[in-house]
């Protein structure tokens, strides 16, 4: 038997455990009594009143399918969610045993979205009756506000990974020159609201959005950043470039990055996948400014060693150049190379620091700075 993965565990944790059903009516009627009160509580229905089980039943489904209800709630489905959603309204049943979790947690939390576990698969739907109150919506006005309140979200999720802290102003000035429709403050709060009505990464601090990676042990960072704003304008990529950031998983690739990708394939003996990782995690770490040795354990954890000592100081220079060209928080967006073209300010260099390297069955404390060996153990 095929071992089950972690996500395939959540999922069929969360899942009704019956044959899939299509009628929400139908899925009510199957639910066992504490599942029931459970699908109840979600809805804020008080049960204490409600003995009769079809009684139960008839109060969910009156609130469950409120239009006002499911739009408010797909209102405030991010892209991907929503996305995920007109891909299941359009089939009978989603089967799928590794969908994320997170992809489908907050649909699933509202009753837009059920999974079911049957015969070891596990489906997703949307019920008919939902599909029927989407499909008798106000379709011009809904879809209109829905892609201008996502095209608002992604411009906060791009800002939010490309500069950690950002004004609202910043944003939505960004935002004006940009597109065609004009984004107001008043309106602008308004979507902010709504997507702050559920989890997100990030958060409202007076008139700034700040990553949810600063929090009190590193407020003071936010301060660093704020003080550089006050001398220095923002890296403002256009459009269609911004727009990628709010992927929180990309990255520009650089020719720094490919340069150096290319050395640890043909210098390192590793495969084109490997290789690909191993970059993704040193831009990771040069991004959150980590010292050198940060980036020698990427190589090591992947059991990726270098031959010789000659050999690092050939792939040192080209780590630097990574760490120089990768968009910092702190530069507001810029890399180290565009800031010392801006104000000047000296390039960071990793030749300055000693760094612990496993070179064959030998441990050494190695200065890329020129002075070699520095200890031998």
């Amino acid at each position: 038997m095929k071992e089950q993965s972690g996500l395939e565990k959540i999922n069929i944790a969360n899942a009704l455990k019956m044959k899939p059903e299509s009628s929400l009516a139908g899925i009510l009627n199957k639910l066992e009594p504490v599942d029931l009160f459970l699908a109840a509580m979600q809805f804020r229905i008080s049960t204490g009143y409600i003995l009769q089980k079809e009684k139960l039943i008839e109060e969910i489904l009156d609130r469950s399918l409120f239009w006002g209800k499911i739009e408010s709630t797909l209102m405030a489905a991010v892209p991907s969610e929503y996305e995920l959603f007109l891909s299941i309204l359009s089939q009978d049943f989603l089967q799928d045993n590794e969908l994320a979790y997170g992809h489908y947690k907050y649909l699933w939390e509202n009753g837009i979205i059920f999974s079911f576990y049957d015969n070891g698969k596990i489906f997703f739907n949307v019920p008919d009756e939902i599909k029927k109150v989407y499909a008798n919506r106000d379709k011009e006005i809904f879809d209109i506000v829905l892609v201008e309140n996502q095209l608002a979200y992604k411009y906060i999720s791009a800002f939010t990974n490309l500069y950690g802290v950002f004004s609202k102003n910043m944003l939505i000035e960004v935002f004006n020159s940009q597109n065609d429709s004009v984004l107001g403050p008043d309106d602008f709060e308004a979507v902010l609201g709504m997507y702050l009505s559920r989890q997100q990464f990030f958060y409202e601090d007076d008139d700034y959005i700040v990553n949810h990676y600063f929090d009190e042990e590193n407020l003071y960072e936010v301060d660093y950043i704020l003080e550089n704003a006050d001398n220095m304008s923002h890296y403002i990529p256009k459009k269609k470039d911004i727009l990628k950031y709010s992927d929180e998983n990309y990255f520009e690739m650089t020719p720094q990055l490919q340069k150096l990708k290319s050395f640890i394939i043909k210098n390192m003996g590793v495969n084109e996948d490997i290789a690909a990782y191993t970059v993704d995690d040193i831009q990771l770490a040069c991004l959150m400014e980590s010292p050198l040795q940060d980036i020698v354990y990427e190589f090591e954890k992947r059991e990726i060693f270098f031959k010789s000592t000659e050999q690092f100081d050939l792939i040192a220079p080209l780590i630097e150049d990574v760490y120089n060209n990768v968009r910092l928080w702190i530069n507001l967006g810029h890399t180290n190379t565009e800031v010392f073209e801006i104000t000047g300010k000296p390039l960071f260099s990793v030749m300055d620091e000693v760094v612990e390297l496993i070179i064959g069955d030998e441990i050494l404390l190695y200065d890329a700075g020129g002075n070699g060996l520095y200890h031998d153990e």
